[in-house]
């Protein structure tokens, strides 16, 4: 998946890795994986105590399925509205749109099933205590049935179901792997990619999404339905979103499935020392790189850049792009080192877009830039919508005018990483004496670039820190 900020699971993960254990890195790279891994898959230990039912609709007595969701529903036959909540019916207002999902029996149980969670609900809670705490209870109660691509609620929590294993819906039960760890968000997609058959795909996904804004919402890696045609979103901004009259839109027609892909780790929150490197490897491939595929086809292209919690992976293939199929497509993985001595033949044979890069932390920080600009062009977008950037209000004249300004000195700065020879916001490299302003997080912009900035969002462009003067 293609690549975002740092998880709400992962701050609260920043006081364990200061208490590292020098002596045993591979007691601490263990712990951390077992502890802060949140791709690592949970399954229900208990039978649920009650079983999917039906029950008949209060106006034409048919027979309804309750999925145990409490989604709004359709009566297939006198197509009223309704609700079924802890096996009561509640019928709504019949001028209420709703599509009826249909089900196929007998249903079959599902051996594993992926979700996200709206990022607005998770900022509160890590990765690990929602599952353990939220999820799992909920469908340990009694039997869930999921459909791909279905959206519900726990409590304040909303999830959409991305898939369901080779399946398009089965029940949760005993042995059920279940997967979330990772959030969505309502954000405009500024590029989408999208692989189907169908010609003219674009009208047809703008034209519904447009007349069904309460559908609007893309996640990458997943399969949507649109009247019997099938489309699977290969990527988009922020790997998910909403459609909009700005999105840029690609239709592809034919993605070859990977024989065998590799991952070389240019991030990782555990340093591996030489003795136990090798063991290391295969525990990040068993703990965080293989879940991560486990029950969903998803897409991957050549050189991409990938983020799985605090791990970030290049992507390296022998094609330009294809599809990571669960069980069938050979990973591997390697860290910096086999990339530093297989490089010279590597690029010999061109068989992989390989980029050097070293293990200091400057470059590292210099991946993390990347990533938030692709966030900062999202959120730009968003200002022709609603005049904020996140929907943050921004800061006041007189909170900016006390930021300090200066002029580059270029000499001074040319001993610095290429970051800062650049304006993260308009991309423009310094000139001599360019009014810079510092904000609070050291970090700096063009003056009048983080002035427009900031009267929109208190927040920093690159780390995101709260502005507070």
């Amino acid at each position: 998946m293609g690549n975002s900020s740092k998880h709400p699971n992962q701050q609260g993960n920043q006081s364990s890795l200061q208490m590292k254990q020098p002596n045993k890195p591979e007691d601490e790279l263990t712990k951390y994986l077992t502890q802060s891994c949140s791709t690592f898959p949970s399954s229900i230990l208990k039978n649920p105590e009650y079983k999917a039912s039906r029950v008949s609709c209060l106006r034409c007595e048919f027979l309804l399925f309750d999925d145990g969701l409490g989604r709004t529903n359709q009566c297939e036959e006198c197509q009223i509205p309704y609700v079924i909540k802890d096996g009561v019916i509640t019928l709504l207002n019949q001028s209420q749109e709703v599509q009826c999902c249909s089900y196929s029996f007998p249903m079959q149980y599902l051996d594993q099933v992926v979700l996200r969670v709206n990022q607005t609900c998770i900022n509160h809670i890590s990765y690990g205590h929602l599952m353990t705490q939220i999820i799992l209870p909920f469908f340990q109660t009694r039997e869930r049935v999921i459909t791909s691509g279905a959206c519900f609620n726990i409590d304040q929590f909303e999830f959409r179901v991305v898939g369901c294993g080779s399946q398009l819906q089965g029940i949760v039960g005993t042995g059920t792997k279940i997967y979330c760890y990772e959030s969505y968000t309502d954000r405009i997609l500024y590029r989408l990619k999208v692989y189907t058959q169908r010609k003219n795909c674009q009208d047809e996904l703008f034209h519904y999404f447009f007349s069904h804004p309460k559908e609007n919402q893309l996640i990458q890696d997943s399969y949507i339905k649109i009247n019997n045609q099938e489309y699977f979103i290969l990527q988009c901004t922020e790997q998910s979103g909403r459609l909009h009259l700005y999105t840029k839109m690609e239709c592809i027609s034919n993605v070859p499935r990977l024989s065998s892909v590799q991952f070389i780790i240019l991030k990782q929150p555990i340093e591996f020392s030489r003795s136990i490197r090798n063991q290391a490897i295969q525990q990040v491939l068993n703990q965080v790189i293989q879940p991560y595929f486990a029950g969903l086809t998803r897409y991957l292209e050549k050189g991409q850049i990938l983020r799985i919690g605090d791990f970030i992976f290049e992507v390296c293939l022998d094609e330009d792009y294809g599809f990571v199929i669960p069980n069938q497509t050979h990973i591997q993985i390697t860290d910096q080192v086999d990339q530093r001595m297989n490089l010279q033949q590597l690029q010999s044979n061109q068989s992989y877009n390989i980029i050097n890069r070293s293990t200091n932390n400057g470059n590292n920080t210099r991946q993390d830039q990347i990533e938030s600009l692709h966030r900062l062009l999202n959120t730009f977008i968003q200002l022709n919508e609603n005049g904020t950037i996140d929907g943050h209000l921004g800061c006041e004249d007189h909170e900016i005018q006390q930021l300090p300004v200066r002029k580059i000195n270029l000499e001074q700065i040319k001993q610095l990483d290429e970051d800062h020879m650049k304006c993260l916001i308009c991309l423009c490299e310094y000139e001599e004496e360019d009014l810079v302003k510092t904000i609070p997080c050291l970090h700096y912009f063009h003056d009048d670039c983080i002035d427009k900035w900031l009267k929109k969002s208190r927040h920093c462009p690159i780390c995101k820190n709260e502005l507070e003067v």
